[in-house]
């Protein structure tokens, strides 16, 4: 049996090394290649999303009013016409309707594809005072 030489060792031993590295590097640069895609991916659905007619808003339901006005209610909540539905802030809706002193909670909610609903409970006065004639 023929033993190998030192150099022909040596030799092995770098191209396995080489043939690892590669691997790893391979690998490694895929990994990126595919978070980069899917980062991007992302960024354009949600942009198509965001611009899309089909999320805008279509109806706006005001439900439980009794001394309010529907009117009065839509105009504290500041809700631009034909606003996307998903770019829609319920908890700046929900701290600007609040901050009518009759309201006392408000439920904003979402009914896709372009409804937005606004649950509001408002205080029960405990005496009304009639001013003038």
């Amino acid at each position: 049996m023929l033993k190998k030489t030192g150099i022909q060792t040596k030799q092995n031993r770098i191209r396995r090394r080489f043939t690892s590295l590669s691997g790893d590097f391979f690998t490694a640069m895929t990994l990126l290649s595919m978070a980069v895609f899917l980062s991007v991916l992302f960024i354009y659905v949600y942009n198509v999303m965001m611009s899309s007619p089909y999320f805008q808003i279509k109806e706006i339901s005001v439900r439980g009013l009794k001394e309010l006005t529907e009117k009065d209610i839509l105009a504290s909540a500041n809700i631009k016409p034909q606003q996307n539905l998903l770019a829609v802030n319920k908890n700046s809706i929900i701290r600007r309707v609040c901050s009518n002193h009759w309201v006392e909670t408000v439920y904003v909610g979402k009914e896709l594809p372009g409804k937005l609903v606004l649950d509001v409970r408002e205080r029960i006065p405990l005496a009304l005072v009639k001013r003038g004639g």
